[in-house]
């Protein structure tokens, strides 16, 4: 009886042994599964991180794009020297600037665009010229304000009937001649 039961031991000790290998071996299997795929959701997060920045270059060049033909839009719309008179002019209200002249100068070609420009002379205090030329410059069809020529002049308002001039109230007024710049686009274009 006793090697009888020593049989049914070692058949214990082998179920064992092959128990323990078998989930010894399922364990490095299940590590090497994992380990692919760790590998490929690393990659999926690289693929995805890459497909984002591509998306967002997409967002920003369609952007760009949009503002593009808005430029465009306004070349067209700019074409005759006329209309940039009138956004001059309309410049000049908003601002509380008098315009004295406003001359349109010869027309130069580069490229495919025309650059309009016009010699203004214009009269306010310097506070509304500083802020007619600001307002002028920051506009997509006026590139540039050149060649300011500034005269001071004194204006005299509520004069009273003294002897005492310093007591009567003086604004400085400011007689600037500019070149305004703008452009637009040829017709070929």
């Amino acid at each position: 009886m006793t090697k009888k039961m020593s049989i049914d031991l070692d058949q214990k000790q082998k179920f064992m042994i092959i128990t323990i290998v078998v989930l010894i071996l399922t364990f490095i299997i299940c590590i090497k599964v994992i380990g692919a795929n760790l590998s490929k959701a690393n990659s999926l997060k690289t693929q995805i991180a890459e497909a984002s920045k591509k998306l967002a270059l997409r967002k920003d060049v369609e952007k760009l794009n949009s503002i593009k033909i808005q430029y465009i839009k306004n070349l067209y719309t700019t074409t005759d020297s006329s209309k940039l008179r009138n956004i001059i002019s309309s410049t000049a209200r908003q601002t509380a600037v008098n315009v004295v002249s406003l001359k349109p100068m010869p027309r130069l070609s580069v490229g495919n665009f025309l650059i309009v420009s016009f010699e203004a002379k214009v009269r306010t205090t310097y506070n509304n010229l500083g802020t007619f030329i600001a307002a002028l410059e920051s506009l997509p069809e006026i590139t540039s304000v050149t060649k300011a020529s500034i005269q001071a002049t004194t204006h005299m308002t509520d004069y009273e009937f003294n002897e005492d001039i310093e007591n009567s109230n003086k604004e400085t007024e400011a007689e600037a001649s500019l070149i305004i710049v703008g452009y637009s686009a040829k017709a070929e274009l």
